[in-house]
């Protein structure tokens, strides 16, 4: 199948995923505690491979601007929703990683990467929702 083809079913149920799990936000409009869009990131690259990545960004771009976020805000969150998976399914990759998940180390190495990965999500996110107060700051 063409990964483009699955890059916007990726986007399809990133933008679903994501947008019932705004509808019961942690923080304001745009901080939640579950996040299940990028579970289905990391799958979807391990199975299709890095060239689903546009999916990724198209699916967190969309459902942010749904969300009422401003463009920079958006640019900034769908950057970190990104690059969070994209790390994790590197360390996967490059450590060995089998997802029949049949050996105990194939569970750390999901718990670990999946950290790791996001880390970068969630620094991003808090960055870019911080950043704008940061920049109107005059003294």
């Amino acid at each position: 199948m063409h990964n483009w083809r699955m890059a916007l079913c990726l986007a399809l149920a990133y933008v679903l995923t994501g947008y019932l799990g705004l509808q019961t936000p942690a923080y304001g409009t745009t901080i939640t505690l579950v996040w299940l869009p990028t579970g289905i990131a990391v799958g979807f690259l391990l199975r299709w491979g890095y060239s689903t990545w546009p999916g990724i960004a198209l699916g967190a771009f969309l459902v942010n601007v749904i969300n009422g976020n401003s463009v920079p805000l958006t640019v900034g969150i769908s950057v970190g929703n990104t690059l969070g998976p994209l790390l994790t399914r590197w360390i996967l990759v490059r450590t060995g990683f089998a997802t029949d998940l049949k050996r105990p180390l194939d569970i750390l190495l999901l718990a670990v990467a999946a950290a790791a990965g996001m880390v970068i999500t969630a620094s991003m996110g808090v960055t870019s929702v911080l950043l704008p107060s940061w920049t109107c700051r005059t003294g």
